[in-house]
């Protein structure tokens, strides 16, 4: 662990007694100079190295103290405050470590650990009674966040009682009932359901025939896929979650897109695996910019996601620019974990590869289901593809997919049974209706909200979300996109969602998905709401009659507008 640079102003004080009860406590040698390494870590604003300290003393305690020990407890507390502050930090915000500091000064007497908290031969039952039930959860579960819960819940939201609200928040396409399932995959769900073999247990891995089923489908550009390298996960976010899982152990890293999708950082964060971040460029359609991905790699990252087409950004990356990714994976002998489960939802103009047949040698996991293309997200089935040409997986990964899918015993059965007709009888025809609507309401948004003071939105490619950047030196009283998200919802009852949840600040993300007539009526709020908001202009000066200058000029005034006064005149009568 790298030495801390003590002389730092610590959070707390403690006095030679604090010390001194701590340091001779017989359960926590070393923990006071480790406590206050963790101190100096967080006053340097080193809050991965303080949290790792902090870990350090966690569980020296969990060893050989009883679980009732309010040391113990404070110490999970500080360890949760430095992993906020981290991913505060890393989303690019201020982290007010002024106004909040690590521990309070009267706190500071229960950081000492008393001696009968420890349990010896002479505790007897009855003594541990008296302790009280101390069950706390684990460091996974306090370590799970939520980046948008974590934003969205802590705003004071009042919708206005004068107007409806339209949600353009959730990238859920069933909300308002014009989108809804292809009759096909409901016709096949009600067949499966009549099947006495659709009720039981099934293999964890996923039904045979289902999984043929998208490794057909998954098949591009003369990659074939078997049912052996697909595995059928509870929908794509938990797809997602086994192979962050099973590639990485705590404390490896993980190559997330910034801004990209909340779930990414959450996972690292319940799985202890630190999150770094490439950036996107908005000037280039937010294209990855590729510099910013080298740069974070370094001996500890295991693996490069990427989002294609993008939530939050709406963006469709090019073969030519997915190659450009693979090559650098390659050079770093990096595998890719790709969320595709927005694969060939485009607009007209643009084309959707998948990533893994364009990799010779880079092994990938694909992520996907049926939730969005189908309309379904409740429906809970995805999976994963394994594109893998030279069997990096073979020995570790695959075996190790196949293990964690057995911790929930694959997703629901009916659903999988009713896969394989779900993926052959749709038609072409319902695609490009859902897609005609998604798009229609994404120029809507994008013409209307470009008319609009203090915005810029960035046209979609696809998916069904789109950003638009806030400048809000246009503004007089919205200062961040969290602020714009909460007025706006007060005002005009309209509700987006930040997007710095994404890690994108000052944008807003929109969903296209609703109804035309509300996509219209929600863009003409936000635009009014940009009018009543707009910082007032400077007035103009008051301009000078015609008749009156052509008087001023005759006089030979150098500067009329500014004074008539003789010392600002050529003219001879002042001389």
């Amino acid at each position: 662990m790298e030495a801390p640079v003590f002389g730092s102003t610590l959070s707390c004080e403690h006095d030679d007694d604090s010390f001194l009860a701590m340091n001779s406590n017989r359960c926590c040698d070393n923990s006071i100079e480790e406590l206050l390494e963790s101190f100096v870590a967080f006053t340097e604003s080193r809050y991965m190295n303080a949290g790792e300290i902090l870990v350090v003393l966690i569980d020296q305690y969990e060893a050989k103290c009883f679980n009732k020990s309010p040391i113990l407890d404070k110490l999970r507390d500080l360890k949760t405050k430095c992993d906020l502050l981290y991913e505060k930090v890393e989303m690019g915000f201020d982290d007010g470590l002024e106004s909040t500091p690590m521990i309070s000064n009267k706190e500071t007497s229960s950081l000492q650990c008393p001696v009968s908290i420890c349990l010896t031969e002479d505790d007897t039952e009855d003594n541990v009674v008296k302790l009280g039930w101390n069950i706390t959860a684990s460091r996974s579960a306090q370590n799970t966040i939520n980046p948008i819960r974590r934003i969205v819940d802590r705003c004071k939201l009042h919708p206005n009682p004068q107007k409806s609200l339209i949600s353009l928040s959730i990238g859920d396409p069933t909300t308002y009932g014009n989108m809804l399932p292809p009759t096909e995959a409901s016709e096949a769900v009600n067949e499966a359901f009549a099947k006495p073999t659709s009720h039981g247990y099934v293999p964890a891995c996923g039904m045979e025939e289902a999984r043929s089923a998208v490794a057909k489908l998954w098949s591009r550009d003369g990659f074939v896929l078997d049912s052996k390298d697909i595995i059928l996960t509870s929908g794509c976010s938990h797809a997602l979650e086994m192979c962050f899982n099973c590639i990485a152990d705590p404390n490896d890293n993980i190559l997330l897109p910034q801004p990209g999708f909340s779930l990414y950082l959450t996972l690292c964060l319940s799985l202890n695996i630190e999150p770094r971040f490439y950036r996107l460029i908005p000037e280039k359609n937010w294209e990855v910019d590729l510099k910013s991905m080298e740069a974070a790699i370094n001996k500890k990252t295991k693996a490069i996601v990427v989002n294609n087409p993008s939530n939050p950004c709406g963006a469709v990356y090019s073969a030519e620019h997915l190659q450009k990714i693979i090559d650098l994976c390659e050079k770093y002998r990096l595998p890719i974990i790709v969320d595709e489960i927005y694969a060939d939802m485009v607009f007209p103009g643009n084309k959707f590869c998948f990533m893994g047949p364009l990799s010779k040698n880079v092994p990938i996991l694909s992520c996907g289901g049926l939730a969005k293309r189908y309309i379904c997200p409740g429906w809970r089935v995805g999976w994963i593809a394994m594109y893998d040409r030279n069997d990096s997986f073979k020995k570790f990964i695959r075996p190790g997919l196949l293990d964690l899918s057995s911790c929930i015993l694959g997703p629901n059965s009916v659903i999988q049974a009713a896969l394989p007709n779900i993926l052959a009888n749709t038609p072409e025809t319902y695609f490009e209706g859902i897609m005609s609507q998604i798009e229609t309401n994404a120029r809507i948004c994008y013409e209307t909200l470009s008319k609009a003071p203090g915005l810029k939105p960035i046209m979609a490619q696809g998916t069904m979300y789109m950003l638009i950047e806030i400048d809000t030196a246009t503004f007089d009283d919205v200062d961040n996109d969290a602020v714009f998200f909460t007025k706006l919802y007060n005002e005009q009852s309209i509700s987006c969602l930040p997007a710095s949840v994404f890690g994108a600040v000052n944008f807003f993300r929109v969903v296209l998905t609703v109804p035309t007539d509300k996509a219209r009526e929600a863009c003409e709020r936000i635009v009014q709401f940009c009018i009543n908001h707009q910082k007032a202009k400077d007035t103009p000066a008051p301009s000078i009659p015609q008749s009156f200058s052509k008087l001023l000029e005759d006089e030979g005034l150098v500067n009329p507008e500014e004074s008539i006064l003789p010392f600002h005149t050529k003219s001879s009568k002042y001389k």
